[in-house]
């Protein structure tokens, strides 16, 4: 028989091309949207998340607006507790781009900077290393864009084109003389951010970026503004991490072939989105690991459980075909709560994989 491995050890398995007792598996969404304002709660709240589900690594959901909400972001109340977090249309951090020489950035040690470090070690203390516990890092153009574009203009630009890219390109060229500033000290930011993130008991980042698409008019653009800052942050904690994540946002016109040698573990992305590249385009160009193989939004649809046993079992198959071994069964990005409620469904699958799953040879895993 082969042993039950903690979470850990299965992913230090994988990572290392060798046999586990199951396949990878995890999750993440919108669902902290009561709680996530205090370490406590939020930190409660995420380890029944991960007890329910035993996932492989625990993805922090934090807030989309965090890193701002001490440089003056307002946040609005949350209507249901299906609604994502969502800022004020009319409060800006920087309103004016000439405000990026002179605003103040956050403390570590304070505000929502010190809330979220309490959390990941709250959380990192109760599974004594035998989950991997992923912070949520946005990368700086991101940050920039939430506190000085308008979200009612980003919307527009989402609708049009389906993403704000162009919208942030205008803003990032019309203003770089304070813009080059601001992303330099964001980097600098996220860098000091891991390091304490790290010592609080993280294994790793989930690094997320939604501007990696071929909207920009320039891929210099893109390379100064986006992917140089990017791998100067991974980089410098590279060495610490266990396992880190880059996730890809977006649905169409990825630019994944600029961010394969991002200094990750992993790749996440939607690769189930008829726009989006498979699994076995990118695993044709990388042996990292593959995080993805299921729909989000189709997969658990309705109530019949045995089919959507079926669905998952057939998904589970095609992404190790697709993928070879180094893979991660998931979703490409934020799962809803109808989806969340029927995830005992997939618990199960996992659990019967485990149950019957064993290596060429039934070889013991020691």
């Amino acid at each position: 028989m082969v042993r039950k491995l903690t979470a850990t050890e299965r992913l230090r398995r994988v990572l290392e091309g060798k046999e586990a007792d199951r396949p990878l598996y995890s999750a993440w969404g919108h669902f902290m949207n009561y709680t996530d304002r205090n370490a406590k709660d939020f930190a409660k709240a995420t380890i029944d998340f991960q007890l329910a589900h035993g996932f492989d690594f625990i993805k922090v959901m934090s807030n989309p607006f965090y890193l701002l909400e001490d440089m003056g972001i307002v946040l609005l109340p949350v209507k249901s507790y299906a609604s994502c977090v969502s800022r004020s249309p009319s409060i800006l951090t920087v309103p004016k781009p000439a405000g990026w020489e002179k605003v103040k950035f956050p403390d570590v040690r304070k505000g929502a900077i010190a809330r979220e470090i309490e959390a990941v070690r709250r959380i990192a203390d109760y599974f004594q290393g035998e989950v991997p516990v992923l912070p949520s890092i946005f990368t700086p153009v991101m940050w920039i864009a939430y506190a000085s574009i308008p979200s009612g203009q980003m919307d527009a630009c989402q609708a049009e084109h389906g993403s704000y890219v162009p919208l942030l390109e205008r803003y990032l060229l019309e203003n770089e003389r304070y813009i080059r500033i601001a992303v330099q000290r964001f980097a600098e930011f996220n860098q000091e951010f891991i390091d304490d993130l790290l010592k609080a008991g993280a294994s790793g980042v989930f690094y997320c970026t939604d501007v990696a698409r071929d909207l920009w008019t320039s891929r210099d653009i893109f390379e100064e503004f986006e992917r140089k800052p990017d791998i100067q942050t991974l980089h410098s904690a590279e060495e610490k991490t266990l396992f880190s994540l880059l996730h890809v946002c977006g649905e169409d016109r990825l630019l994944f072939d600029e961010l394969l040698e991002y200094p990750v573990n992993a790749f996440n992305w939607d690769d189930q989105m008829p726009f989006t590249p498979s699994f076995s385009e990118i695993r044709a160009k990388t042996d990292k690991m593959l995080v993805g193989g299921l729909n989000r939004k189709t997969d658990f649809t309705g109530n019949d459980r045995e089919k959507i046993k079926k669905i998952l079992i057939r998904k589970i198959g095609e992404a190790f075909r697709q993928g070879g071994s180094k893979v991660m069964i998931s979703g490409g990005c934020a799962w809803d709560f109808d989806s969340a409620y029927k995830f005992y469904i997939w618990k199960e699958v996992m659990e019967e994989y485990q149950d019957s799953f064993a290596p060429p040879g039934d070889r013991k895993i020691e």
